[in-house]
Parts: structure tokens; sequence; C-alpha cells
């Protein structure tokens, strides 16, 4: 993903553009998992979480999940980037290797000027008919009534 635009929560959540991405829990699959789900009350600048994978179970706020996705007040959009999910293509080695690749949650940051150049030289290279698109679906996506649990640090049915 390139980074195309940095948005505050408020701003991705008042946004039309992105009102599609906001939870609904008793709908489909992709309605239940979407990312638009922090805002703040503007009369008290107190942050609300949507009922989202992110709250508790009855829907009630996640205080580990707000305090933790909501450290930096910032949305990173894109309008150039490739979406796997479950068809992920397996990347050659030498790449993986150079990367000093760990499966992990959070995020890397890499100079595009070493190792990753060769990853973004290769996506768009070998993927290029895939950019901006969705070529799979999440891989949890079966899990999409699922929440995130504190407790054990997964997503549980």
């Amino acid at each position: 993903m390139r980074v195309t635009e940095k948005l505050t929560f408020n701003d991705y959540w008042l946004n039309p553009v992105f009102h599609d991405k906001r939870p609904i829990r008793n709908g489909s699959k992709k309605m239940m998992v979407g990312d638009n789900i922090y805002h703040r009350d503007p009369g008290r600048q107190v942050w609300t979480q949507a009922d989202s994978h992110h709250s508790n179970e009855d829907g009630s706020v996640n205080e580990h999940n707000l305090a933790n996705d909501t450290q930096v007040d910032a949305v990173l959009v894109s309008n150039h980037f490739y979406y796997f999910g479950q068809a992920a293509p397996d990347l050659p080695p030498p790449i993986v290797k150079a990367l000093g690749y760990k499966n992990k949650r959070g995020y890397r940051r890499f100079d595009l000027e070493g190792p990753a150049r060769l990853l973004v030289d290769w996506l768009e290279e070998e993927c290029k008919s895939l950019l901006n698109l969705v070529a799979g679906d999440p891989f949890d996506f079966s899990n999409s009534s699922a929440r995130y649990s504190v407790a054990t640090n997964r997503v549980t049915d």
C-alpha cells in the first residue's frame, strides 16, 4: 500500500466516501467487518467506538482496543494498493529473507532504497493486474462475526 492520504479519525468517520466502511454487526459478512469504527464526540471530545469486531461481546467499548487503536489520530488511506487476502501469492524466498520478514501484528517501516525496493518491484511486475482490486476474501472472513479478545490476544468466535 502506498499511502496517498492521511485523515483524522473524525474526518474518516464523517466523510461520506467512507460511510460504507462503518461496521453493521447484523449485516452481511462484508458489512460486519468495516474498519471505520472510531471518532470523537464533538461536544466532549471523548472517543466513541462503534459496535465492531474491536468491541466487547455486548457491543460496549473495549477500552484496551480503543487505547491501542487510537494512539495516533490518523487513518492512512490509499488509492494505490494490493489486497490479496486468502489469495496471497508466495513471495520469492530471496525477497522474504532480504526483508527479514517475521509474521507479527503491527507494522514495519522499510527504506524504499533498501530491500523493500525488491518487493515493490516484484509486486508491480508480477501483480500489476491486481492493483486496487480485492484478489481474495480476508484471511479470517469466515469469522466475521467474531470479536477480538484481550485475554487471549486473538479473534474469538
